[in-house]
């Protein structure tokens, strides 16, 4: 990899090098016990692969927080210890197939999603493919993971087009003390964030137009420079926007191993989580899939992420 880097750097003193990992560029753990020693810095960058079958058959067979949790976990340490040496860090492949979405592949791809958006990765999809000339001996060969159809002249699919929008543009600017930094919280499920609304009080709308939200010591999510906070008003009853935040402010706390859903204890005791309903409304439900033996359920509508975002950030898509 060194003599590698070294030849593309003679070449072309100008480009990125970009090193990959073992097991199909899964691992980079290697570079703990032997980092890399080069005579040039400032242009290299370490990339990795993630794809839901990356874990086998886990997300068919176990419980889908668990999955997840157990899928950050390792891309952290397998590749995100990079990201705290100042390296930047490149999700090379990802990408699941786009002719028929499967129960489990979006369940992967909800999580992929927020994780991306907590550490604004960069990334490159598989696959822009609609087909090919000849693959494994078909002629015209279908690509399920495309982004264009078969003919190469549409999107295969539209909704995945949206929500990965949201992590094609920047969260955070360059500047590594990320000033003004403040949080938005995505709802990777629908590709979308809370936003303020001047009827509603709180609906989900591009992430881009996101209010500056604050997450407390204390647990209690706030707008930025502003008395409002995020309340919840009871089981099966839409969340609101409060004033009551100092003291009696609802707390709202990351559970299950996924960390994706905002849970927090109702007056009467009784613990629900934010979740969003069929008509994209933001209110507060029993907390579900929370049982490790738990395969089926899709905890989608009720994961969501805090994630830093910066102001001096693209905002514009």
């Amino acid at each position: 990899m060194q003599r590698g880097a070294e030849a593309i750097h003679k070449a072309n003193p100008n480009v990125l090098v970009i090193l990959s990992g073992l097991s199909y560029d899964s691992d980079l753990t290697f570079l703990k016990k032997k980092p890399v020693s080069l005579s040039f810095t400032g242009k290299l960058a370490f990339e990795v692969h993630q794809y839901s079958f990356s874990a086998g058959l886990d997300w068919r067979d176990n419980n889908a927080n668990q999955v997840c949790g157990n899928m950050t976990d390792s891309l952290m340490n397998n590749a995100g210890f990079l990201l705290e040496q100042g390296y930047p860090v490149y999700v090379g492949e990802w990408g699941l197939p786009l002719s028929g979405t499967s129960k489990d592949d979006r369940k992967f791809f909800n999580c992929f999603l927020a994780l991306a958006v907590e550490h604004d990765l960069d990334w490159a999809l598989w696959t822009l493919t609609g087909s090919y000339n000849l693959r494994q001996g078909i002629i015209g060969d279908n690509e399920v993971f495309g982004l264009l159809t078969w003919n190469w002249t549409d999107v295969r699919n539209t909704t995945f087009l949206e929500k990965i929008s949201v992590i094609q543009s920047p969260h955070r600017g360059p500047d590594p003390t990320y000033r003004h930094t403040h949080k938005i919280i995505f709802h990777p499920s629908t590709g979308q964030c809370i936003v303020k609304d001047p009827v509603k009080g709180i609906k989900l709308g591009s992430c881009f137009e996101s209010d500056h939200w604050i997450y407390t010591p204390e647990l209690t999510i706030g707008i930025k420079d502003s008395f409002h906070c995020l309340k919840a008003k009871g089981l099966n009853r839409r969340a609101r926007l409060a004033t009551d935040c100092v003291g009696g402010g609802t707390k709202w706390l990351p559970i299950t191993a996924s960390k994706l859903h905002l849970a927090t204890r109702l007056d009467d005791y009784s613990v629900a989580c934010l979740d969003v309903d069929s008509n994209n409304t933001l209110i507060t439900t029993a907390c579900k899939c929370l049982s490790i033996d738990d395969n089926v359920c899709d905890p989608g509508s009720q994961w969501f992420k805090i994630a830093d975002a910066n102001a001096n950030a693209v905002t514009t898509n």
